[in-house]
């Protein structure tokens, strides 16, 4: 299966306004949830399509495994730049971005994703937990590395990612 087969394109300006909609219902939750840790959930698809049956059902596989544990969650699955949702947690954001980096690792889908955690708007980082940079899901080096090098062709990333939905899917 081919989940990028389907889809609409998009470009710049709906990436940016996406950002700017993501950046408001965070602020909306500070207010709505202070004192907790929110986290943004989304994946990691480049290119032009961001939103596919196949991207979708992606997301929902390691949406149900996030969100069982949160006190808020929503997801937004028909957003033309992804899917991706919103989670907050009673816990300490250093403690909910370790849980995730485990999330990241351990599970299958998990590099997948991009999850943001953020403590009263302020974003916590690896480098606030002294661990390193994401790596590359195509090779091992810092992942902003080859995006800003544009060091894989989005075929091979593609392929990637349609590896990954096969594998975890059509066992």
């Amino acid at each position: 299966m081919d989940i990028f087969s389907s889809g609409e394109k998009i470009g710049l300006d709906e990436v940016l306004k996406n950002k700017e909609w993501r950046v408001a219902q965070l602020k909306e939750l500070t207010v709505k949830f202070p004192n907790t840790t929110l986290v943004s959930v989304k994946l990691n698809i480049p290119g032009e399509i961001k939103s596919t049956k196949g991207i979708v059902r992606l997301f929902e596989a390691g949406w149900a495994a996030l969100s069982s544990k949160a006190r808020f969650s929503k997801a937004f699955r028909s957003n033309i730049a992804g899917p991706e949702g919103f989670l907050a947690f009673d816990a300490s954001s250093y403690l909910i971005k370790e849980q995730l980096i485990s999330f990241e690792e351990n599970f299958s889908l998990g590099r997948l994703f991009d999850l943001d955690v953020y403590e009263n708007m302020k974003q916590i980082s690896r480098a606030d937990l002294q661990l390193a940079a994401r790596k590359c899901f195509i090779c091992s080096c810092p992942a902003k590395d080859c995006a800003r090098a544009q060091r894989h062709t989005n075929s091979e990333i593609r392929a990637f990612l349609n590896q990954k939905y096969r594998d975890y899917f059509e066992e």
